[in-house]
């Protein structure tokens, strides 16, 4: 009898990953040439602790333009700063960013346009001081921290570099946050000139700021900015908002990167290549359309039951 259940066994053909072809194998069977065409860690580029720092740095750009911003209120709406002077500091941020961005361009239609929307911003400050007004004090603050909070997770962080990564974000819907969280800080303002100030430095710092830096791929304003909110924070501040603003930045730029370096070589890449069947013909057989795409999906499916992703940490060789 063992002889013969010999002779069978070695008659059995080979097995090969067609759905329904294998009738001589049990159902739990997987044969060892199953993984053969599993590949992993392929094209992977290994992360260093300044790419990663290079990265957290946008973060902390985004974070102290917010903080700023919301200092430039305090100021506004206590009265700790001359307008004149508010608005003499602002005509020469904006001279400036004027002449970085269109020093190229002699298109004097966009330059028109340019000016013009400053022109129309101070026409429509009364309208838009008048909006909120009717809205409880505690309504708007909680609006503006959700609105604050949405602009900081939707901004765009991959800009200055060239990624065909597909990340969740919108820059538009980002702009309207912050945009929309001004509009509610102006109707807490006194007077309309106030509220053209706050408006027009929410356009400085969340849509001309970011394209003058994006246009010229420049690091130094991420320290200027820095400094900028701590020297500030730690003159009108209580002193425990300035070492909460200190713990942020640094668990955002020291922490943050050294664990996402250290956590990267637990990152396993699983590339499985899937048959594809074409036309009405197979090498062991004729099958419908309909058939290949049924049984194209069970064998996917039944090859990710099958496959058991263990997370190890990863060699430097293999990365």
């Amino acid at each position: 009898m063992m002889v013969v259940k010999t002779r069978k066994q070695a008659k059995r053909p080979p097995w090969k990953k067609i759905l329904y072809g294998n009738f001589t194998y049990p159902d739990n069977y997987t044969d060892e040439s199953f993984l053969d065409e599993l590949k992993k860690n392929i094209h992977v580029r290994n992360v260093n602790y300044i790419e990663a720092f290079t990265g957290a740095s946008l973060v902390t750009e985004q974070i102290c333009l917010v903080t700023i911003f919301m200092l430039t209120y305090m100021f506004l709406l206590n009265n700790w700063v001359q307008l004149e002077h508010l608005f003499l500091f602002n005509v020469f941020n904006f001279s400036i960013c004027y002449f970085l961005v269109f020093i190229n361009t002699i298109e004097i239609i966009k330059q028109l346009r340019f000016l013009a929307s400053f022109i129309l911003l101070f026409l429509l400050s009364p309208v838009l001081k008048s909006l909120a007004q009717t809205i409880s004090t505690d309504t708007i603050y909680a609006c503006s921290v959700i609105m604050i909070i949405l602009h900081l997770l939707l901004n765009d962080y991959t800009r200055p570099f060239s990624s065909n990564m597909k990340v969740i974000v919108s820059n538009s819907l980002s702009l309207n946050s912050i945009v929309f969280c001004s509009i509610c800080l102006a109707s807490r303002l006194s007077t309309n000139y106030h509220v053209f100030l706050l408006l027009l430095n929410t356009v400085q710092y969340f849509v001309l700021y970011p394209y003058v830096f994006t246009l010229y791929h420049c690091y130094i304003q991420r320290y200027v900015l820095l400094t900028i909110c701590l020297v500030l924070l730690y003159n009108v501040c209580h002193v425990s908002v300035f070492y909460l603003f200190c713990l942020c930045i640094v668990l955002i730029n020291i922490v943050c990167p050294h664990w996402f370096v250290q956590w990267y070589t637990y990152k396993l890449f699983i590339i499985f290549k899937r048959k594809r069947f074409h036309g009405g013909n197979h090498n062991n057989g004729d099958f419908k359309s309909e058939k290949n795409k049924s049984e194209l999906e069970s064998l996917w499916l039944s090859c990710k039951c099958v496959i058991r992703i263990e997370f190890q940490p990863a060699s430097r060789a293999a990365l």
